[in-house]
C-alpha cells in the first residue's frame, strides 16, 4: 500500500488528521492502565507514570524504502513491531491519536 493511501485511511479511522509529510507513522492511544514496575519476587518496586507513555495500534505505515532499509539493518535483536526497527535507525515515527475502540490484530509470523 503507498504511504499516501495509507495515511488518508489513517485519517478516516476515528483518528486526528496525519501528517501528510511524514514517512513512518503510528495509530496509538494514550495509556490509560496503572502500570506497575516489579522485581523478579512480584513485588512492586515502582508504579510507572503514564506522561508520554502511548499504546500501539494498527496499522502502521511506513514509506517502503526506510521499512526495507529497517529491515536489512535489523540484526539479532527481538523487536515488537515494525516501528521500533525504524526507531533503531534513527528515523522518527509520528504517532496518530486515534479511537480507544481501535482494537489492535495481532497475527503470529512463521
Amino acid at each position: 500500500m503507498q504511504l499516501g493511501r495509507a495515511l488518508s485511511i489513517l485519517g478516516s479511522m476515528r483518528c486526528s488528521p496525519p501528517p501528510s509529510a511524514t514517512a513512518a507513522a503510528i495509530l496509538a492511544t494514550p495509556v490509560q492502565a496503572t502500570l506497575k514496575r516489579a522485581d523478579q519476587k512480584k513485588h512492586i518496586t515502582e508504579t510507572v507514570s503514564r506522561e508520554s507513555l502511548w499504546e500501539a495500534q494498527t496499522p502502521q505505515v511506513f514509506r517502503r524504502d526506510l521499512l526495507v532499509e529497517a529491515y536489512a539493518k535489523r540484526g539479532r535483536e527481538p523487536v515488537t513491531d515494525d516501528a521500533q526497527l525504524i526507531e533503531r535507525l534513527g528515523k522518527p515515527v509520528t504517532i496518530v491519536a486515534c479511537s480507544a475502540l481501535n482494537i489492535k490484530s495481532h497475527r503470529a509470523m512463521t
